[in-house]
C-alpha cells in the first residue's frame, strides 16, 4: 500500500506497545502469524485489484487504501477478514444505542499519530476488547462486529473528520444527560392556604413617606447591582480555538448502519468514540473514502463529495467493489422451458446432473472467489470486566458546562454509579447542580441533587423505601418538603411541608375520618399551663380540614376547624348545602367548658345551653385529639430521621477507604438476585475445586498424631498402632462434623428468617400493598434459592463424608507404620 508519510510519528503509542508485547508472547495462535491458503489467495487477488485500480483511475493513483494492513504480529491481512461477527453473551449489546455507548465507555481512546496517516497495524477486535484500548479504526471494527452479530446491517466507513471529532473533544457539545424541564424535581411549595378573615377587622398599613420609600428602593437597587457585579464573571465565553494546521487532512473511521436490518427504517452514522448517532444528511464528517464489512470492500469513486451528497447504494457505478457481489444461483426457468427453446433452434444439449437441480431449476456452476472466514478469535468479554463498563471501573467526560463521572456498579461504598456536575459558566467554576445517581442502596435512594447557590437538596427514592419517602426537598435552615408514596396506610400521609420554627402542613388521603389537611404554627416562648407544648416550642394555631362524606348530608359535617389557641377560640366551618351559596360558620370560646347559665322561665333556652355545652366539650376533645395526633406524628417522623441518620453514619465509616465489602457486609448496599446467584454458583464451583485439590494432594495426617501421642520415632506395637488409628479417625470425624454443623446452622438460620418473613407478611393480610407483595416475593425467591443451595450442600457433604471416612480407613490399612496392627488383626 502506498501510504503518504507527511511527518514522522512523534510519540510511541500505547497501542503499539500492546501490540509489541502480544507479538513477543511465547504462545500465539497460528492465525496471527500466517495466512491460510485461501487467505493468501484472496490477499493476492486484493493486491492485484489495487494495482488495476491505480492504473484505471490515474487521478487517484496515489490514493491510500487500507486494504491489507498488518496485524499485531506484522502479518498482512485483508481488512474484511479482520472483522469478527459475534453474537455477544449480554442482552444489552443487542441494542445499537446501548452497544455504541458501551464501546465508547469500555475502550480507552487513542488519537491517530500523526492524524493524517493510517495506524501502523489493525489488531484483532478480540485483543482490542481485552486491552480496552484502541484508535478510531479499532473502535469502529469492534462496534461493527458486535452490531452485525446482533443482526444490524453495519459497515465501517473511512474518511476525513474535523478536529473535535478525531480528538473526541466534547467540551463544545451539549451533554446528552442535560437537565430537561420535564425532569426537574417538583420542588415548588403549595400556595399558602390563608384562613378566612370574615371575623377580623382589617389593620391599616403604617403611613410611610413616598419619598423615603423611593430613596430606600433606589439604595437597595444600587446595593444589589454592586453585589451582582462582584459575583459576575465578565470573561465567561468558550475558549478561542487556534486554527487547525491539519484541517481537511485528519483521518477518521466511524460506523454506518443501513436501513433494513433489525427494523431500522432510516440509515444513520454512529460515532464509535462517543456513542452518538447522526443522520446521513446532518453529520459532522467531511468526506467518505471507502466502506467495508465482513462481506466486501467498496471504494468511493467520488471522494471530493460532501457526506450528505454521497449515495450509499454500494453496488452502483459510484463505487468500486473488491469482491464480486452476491449473485442469484437460480434462474427462473425450468428444464421444460429450455427444451422448448431447443426445439425452436436453440441449444438442445442435455443437462448433466450438476447443472440440473432436484427442484427442476437450472443452476449456474461458477467458481467464484469468496471471502474466507475471519481469522480473528471470537469476541469475548468476561462478565466481571463487562460489569465495570469502563477501564478501571471509573471514567470522566467533559461537555459544555458539564462534567460526567462514571463508576462501575458495586465499586463505591455508597452505591454511586454516576455523578453529573452542571455549571453556569464555560470554565466550569460556578456549580449550578450536582446530581448523584445510585443503585442498590438499602434506603432505595436513586438520585440526590444539590443546588449550591440555592442551598437546596433534592432526594428521589424508588418504591419500597422503608420510610415510604418518594421525594425530599430541603432548603438549608429554611424549609423541608417530604412527598410520600401512597403506602402509609397507618395515617394516609402523602405530603408534609415544614417551615422551620414557624409552620408545618400535612396532606392526607384515603383516611377513615376523611381528614385531608392538618397544619399548626409554633412560637419559641415560655409556656403556660394551658399551652400546647411541642418539644421546645408552643403551638399557637392548629387547623384541620375534612373531605365530604358522600354517604351523609353535607350541611351538618365539618369542612374546616380552626383552633386559635392564641386568641382562645375555635372557628368551625361546615360544608355547603346542595344548591346553597352560604354555609354555617360558628365560633366557640376555647376556655368556656360549661354553659353560660340557665334561664328559669325558658325550657328552650336551657336545652340550647346544654347543646352548646356538649359542643364545647366535643370541640375541646377534638383539639386534644388533634394535638395528640401532631405529637405522635412528630415522634414517628423523628424516629425515622434518627434511624436514617444512623444509616448515614454507617456509610460514613466506610467513606475514607471506600470499603465496598464492608458496606455489603453491613447491608447498606445490596446486590441484585442475579448477581447473588452467580456468586453462589462460583462459590459452589470453588468448593468443588478445593475438594478436588484436597483429594489429589497427599496430606500428612499421621505426623501430627504421632507427635501428640509421643510415638514420633519408635516402632509401634499393636496397641500403640490402634491408638494412632483411633486418633486419626476421631480427628477426621470431628472435622467433618464441624463442617456439617456450619452448613446446617446456615440452613436453619435461612429457614428461620424465611418463616419470620412469612409470618410478618401474613399478619398484613388484605392490607398488604402491591409493593409489599413484590418485596415479599423477591425476598421469598432469594431465600428459597439460598435454602435450596444449602440443602444441596448438606446432602453432598453427607455423601462425601462417608466416602472420605471409608477412604481414610483404607489408607490407614495400607500404612507401613501401622503394620503391627494389621499383623495383630490377621492373627486374630
Amino acid at each position: 500500500m502506498d501510504i503518504s508519510k507527511s511527518e514522522q510519528r512523534s510519540l510511541i503509542s500505547q497501542k503499539s506497545v500492546k501490540c509489541s508485547k502480544f507479538s513477543k508472547r511465547d504462545e500465539i495462535p497460528l492465525c496471527f502469524l500466517e495466512n491460510t491458503p485461501k487467505e493468501a489467495l484472496v490477499l493476492e487477488h486484493v493486491k492485484d485489484l489495487e494495482r488495476q485500480f491505480r492504473l484505471s483511475y490515474r487521478h487517484d493513483a496515489n490514493r491510500p487504501l487500507l486494504l491489507y494492513p498488518k496485524n499485531e504480529c506484522g502479518t498482512e491481512k485483508f481488512i474484511c477478514t479482520t472483522m469478527r461477527t459475534t453474537q455477544m453473551a449480554f442482552l444489552e449489546l443487542y441494542d445499537w444505542q446501548q452497544a455504541a455507548e458501551f464501546i465508547a465507555n469500555f475502550l480507552e481512546y487513542e488519537e491517530l499519530n500523526p492524524p493524517d496517516q493510517f495506524p501502523e497495524c489493525i489488531p484483532a477486535p478480540s485483543n482490542v476488547l481485552a486491552w480496552q484500548y484502541g484508535d478510531c479504526f479499532d473502535f469502529a471494527i469492534a462496534l461493527c462486529s458486535i452490531l452485525r452479530g446482533a443482526g444490524y446491517d453495519a459497515y465501517c466507513v473511512h474518511g476525513r473528520a474535523p478536529k473535535e471529532i478525531t480528538t473526541r473533544d466534547q467540551t463544545r457539545t451539549k451533554c446528552p444527560l442535560e437537565i430537561k424541564e420535564n425532569e426537574m424535581p417538583d420542588t415548588t411549595e403549595l400556595p399558602e392556604q390563608k384562613d378566612d378573615k370574615e371575623f377580623e377587622i382589617p389593620i391599616k398599613p403604617p403611613l410611610i413617606s413616598e419619598f423615603v420609600k423611593s430613596q430606600q428602593e433606589k439604595e437597595d437597587q444600587e446595593r444589589e447591582q454592586k453585589r451582582l457585579i462582584e459575583m459576575t464573571i465578565d470573561d465567561d465565553a468558550p475558549e478561542i480555538q487556534t486554527p487547525d494546521i491539519m484541517k481537511d487532512k485528519r483521518l477518521h473511521c466511524w460506523v454506518l448502519v443501513m436501513e433494513g436490518g433489525r427494523g431500522i427504517t432510516e440509515s444513520f452514522f454512529i460515532e464509535p468514540t462517543t456513542g452518538k448517532s447522526f443522520p446521513l444528511t446532518r453529520s459532522l464528517y467531511e468526506n467518505v473514502e471507502f466502506v467495508w464489512n465482513d462481506q466486501n470492500f467498496w471504494i468511493h469513486l467520488y471522494p471530493n463529495l460532501t457526506v450528505d451528497a454521497v449515495d450509499f447504494e454500494l453496488y452502483s457505478e459510484k463505487w468500486e467493489h473488491v469482491m464480486l457481489p452476491p449473485i442469484d444461483k437460480k434462474k427462473d426457468k425450468k428444464k421444460n422451458d429450455k427444451d422448448e427453446e431447443g426445439e425452436e433452434g436453440g441449444d438442445d444439449r442435455k443437462m448433466n446432473s450438476e447443472e440440473l437441480g432436484t427442484d427442476g431449476y437450472v443452476r449456474i456452476i461458477d467458481h467464484v472467489l469468496d471471502l474466507p472466514p475471519s481469522w480473528c478469535p471470537k469476541l469475548r468479554i468476561d462478565r466481571e470486566v463487562f460489569a465495570k463498563k469502563c477501564p478501571m471501573g471509573e471514567k470522566t467526560l467533559f461537555y459544555e458546562k458539564c462534567k460526567v463521572e462514571y463508576y462501575a456498579e458495586y465499586s463505591q461504598y455508597d452505591g454511586l454509579i454516576m455523578c453529573l456536575t452542571y455549571y453556569h459558566d464555560y470554565k466550569r467554576h460556578i456549580v449550578k447542580e450536582i446530581r448523584w445517581i445510585y443503585k442498590g442502596r438499602q434506603d432505595n435512594l436513586v438520585i440526590r441533587r444539590r443546588f449550591p447557590l440555592e442551598y437546596k437538596t433534592v432526594e428521589d427514592y424508588a418504591p419500597g423505601c422503608t420510610y415510604h419517602w418518594k421525594q425530599i426537598v430541603e432548603i438549608d435552615g429554611k424549609s423541608k418538603i417530604v412527598i410520600y408514596y401512597p403506602t402509609r396506610y397507618n395515617d394516609g400521609l402523602i405530603r408534609r411541608e415544614e417551615i422551620f420554627e414557624h409552620k408545618t402542613r400535612e396532606f392526607f388521603q384515603d383516611r377513615d375520618d376523611y381528614m385531608i389537611y392538618r397544619s399548626w404554627k409554633i412560637v419559641n416562648r415560655k409556656s403556660n399551663t394551658r399551652d400546647l407544648v411541642l418539644g421546645d416550642y408552643v403551638i399557637v394555631h392548629m387547623t384541620q380540614k375534612y373531605d365530604r362524606n358522600p354517604n351523609l348530608p353535607a350541611g351538618g359535617k365539618i369542612e374546616k376547624i380552626v383552633y386559635d389557641i392564641a386568641k382562645k377560640k375555635h372557628i368551625v366551618y361546615y360544608h355547603y348545602e346542595p344548591g346553597s351559596i352560604k354555609r354555617n360558620v360558628v365560633e366557640y370560646p376555647r376556655d368556656v367548658l360549661n354553659s353560660l347559665g340557665k334561664v328559669s322561665d325558658g325550657q328552650e333556652t336551657e336545652k340550647i345551653d346544654e347543646v352548646r355545652q356538649q359542643k364545647l366539650q366535643h370541640f375541646n376533645e377534638m383539639e386534644k385529639a388533634c394535638f395528640t395526633g401532631i405529637k405522635n406524628q412528630e415522634s414517628s417522623l423523628n424516629q425515622d430521621e434518627e434511624s436514617y441518620t444512623n444509616q448515614e453514619e454507617g456509610w460514613a465509616k466506610f467513606k475514607k477507604k471506600n470499603d465496598v465489602y464492608g458496606a455489603l457486609q453491613e447491608g447498606l448496599i445490596t446486590k441484585s438476585i442475579y448477581d447473588k446467584a452467580r456468586e453462589n454458583i462460583k462459590e459452589v464451583e470453588k468448593e468443588k475445586e478445593e475438594d478436588k485439590i484436597a483429594e489429589i494432594t497427599s496430606i500428612d495426617y499421621l505426623t501430627p498424631v504421632l507427635k501428640e501421642l509421643g510415638y514420633e520415632s519408635k516402632q509401634l506395637n499393636s496397641s500403640e498402632a490402634q491408638d494412632v488409628e483411633n486418633k486419626v479417625m476421631s480427628l477426621l470425624k470431628e472435622r467433618l462434623l464441624h463442617r456439617a454443623n456450619i452448613i446446617k446452622n446456615s440452613l436453619e438460620k435461612e429457614k428461620k428468617m424465611l418463616q419470620e418473613e412469612m409470618n410478618r407478611f401474613s399478619k398484613k393480610g388484605d392490607h398488604a400493598t402491591p409493593d409489599d407483595r413484590k418485596r415479599y416475593e423477591d425476598l421469598y425467591q432469594e431465600m428459597s434459592f439460598k435454602i435450596e443451595i444449602l440443602e444441596q450442600r448438606v446432602a453432598r457433604h453427607e455423601e462425601q463424608a462417608l466416602k472420605k471416612y471409608a477412604e481414610m480407613s483404607l489408607k490407614l490399612k495400607n500404612e507401613s507404620i501401622l503394620g503391627a496392627l494389621h499383623t495383630y488383626h490377621k492373627k486374630e
